[in-house]
C-alpha cells in the first residue's frame, strides 16, 4: 500500500460552495491525509471536519485563521486512522508539523505544511 496525500491550496472555506467543492474533491480521491492551507476560518468544529473530511478523515489538526479580521491562513490536516498514525503534531506560527506512519508498513514520513 502507497500513501496518498491531498495538499491543496482551497483559497478560502467561508462560502458552502466552496466547502461543498472541497468534500466533492475529497471524496473522489483516495487520500490518507488532506493538507488544506488558507482555510481562512476563524473557527473549525469536528461538524466542519466530518462534513469535508467524510467518514474516512476521521481525526484532524488545525491551525486557525490569524490577522486583525481572522481571515490571514488557516491550515487543516485530516487523516485516516484506519491506515496512517501521525505522531509529534506541531503547530507553528505559519505550519503544521507531523511524522506519519502507514499502518500496515514499516513506512515513515515528517511532513510540514
Amino acid at each position: 500500500m502507497h500513501l496518498e496525500v491531498l495538499c491543496w491550496n482551497v483559497r478560502g472555506l467561508n462560502q458552502r460552495a466552496r466547502r461543498d467543492m472541497v468534500r466533492e474533491t475529497i471524496s473522489t480521491t483516495l487520500c490518507h491525509i488532506a493538507c488544506l492551507q488558507e482555510t481562512k476560518l476563524s473557527e473549525i468544529d469536528q461538524f466542519m471536519v466530518a462534513y469535508l473530511g467524510g467518514h474516512r478523515l476521521d481525526d484532524y489538526i488545525f491551525k486557525l485563521a490569524g490577522g486583525l479580521s481572522g481571515t490571514r491562513g488557516g491550515i487543516l490536516l485530516m487523516w485516516n486512522t484506519n491506515h496512517v498514525k501521525l505522531t509529534n503534531l506541531v503547530i507553528g506560527e505559519f505550519h503544521i508539523t507531523a511524522m506519519g506512519q502507514m499502518l500496515s508498513t514499516l513506512f515513515v514520513v515528517t511532513a510540514s505544511n
